[in-house]
């Protein structure tokens, strides 16, 4: 069974600030208003909302900021709900599109107990994931610049006769190849990264 919730806050995240829409369990608006995406900006926000805080929910979008941001909301208390963003986009297409009212209706999606949820992954598992995206990143960073060190090769008709480009014989080769200055120094840079 769903858990009643007197207290519903909506939060529409941002890199610099969020806006935050407070509702009872009347549908009364307690509180609104803009707060810093800043963790001590949120804690003095969350003083001055006066609510038990066990009997809140929020909602917030997953934006890049969202996970310390649920983390400290959590840690102080409320119940966090992660918006499922396409879900609630189709929910909310004919509405007036700004921050106070994405906040509100998230708040008001909250208070209908129709927030489409997405999952909110623990701390640890969002961390690897992190560890992992950025894996990718450095690989994919690795083989654009093999590739741009092979398309040099191309240009200037050299053909490595090493299976390996980039094992110890081929490097050797490689630096070994008189190519126009500002290619040799473009093949430097790429190997230095």
């Amino acid at each position: 069974m769903q858990q009643q919730y007197r207290y519903h806050l909506g939060i529409d995240l941002h890199k610099r600030f969020a806006y935050w829409v407070l509702l009872d369990e009347e549908k009364k608006s307690l509180w609104r208003g803009r707060v810093e995406t800043d963790a001590d900006a949120v804690r003095k926000a969350l003083g001055r909302l006066g609510i038990e805080r066990s009997e809140t929910h929020a909602a917030i979008e997953p934006v890049t900021e969202w996970g310390w941001y649920a983390d400290l909301l959590r840690a102080e208390g409320f119940h966090v709900r992660l918006v499922d963003t396409y879900r609630a986009s189709i929910t909310a297409k004919m509405r007036l599109k700004n921050d106070k009212v994405d906040a509100m209706a998230l708040a008001e999606l909250l208070y209908a107990n129709y927030l489409p949820e997405a999952y909110l992954a623990p701390k640890e598992t969002r961390d690897l994931r992190e560890f992992m995206r950025n894996r990718i990143f450095c690989v994919r960073i690795r083989a654009r610049t093999k590739n741009r060190i092979h398309t040099i090769l191309a240009r200037h008709a050299l053909l490595c006769p090493w299976t390996d480009l980039f094992g110890t014989s081929g490097r050797a080769w490689l630096m070994e190849q008189e190519l126009p200055t500002q290619y040799a120094v473009e093949r430097d840079m790429l190997l230095r990264i």
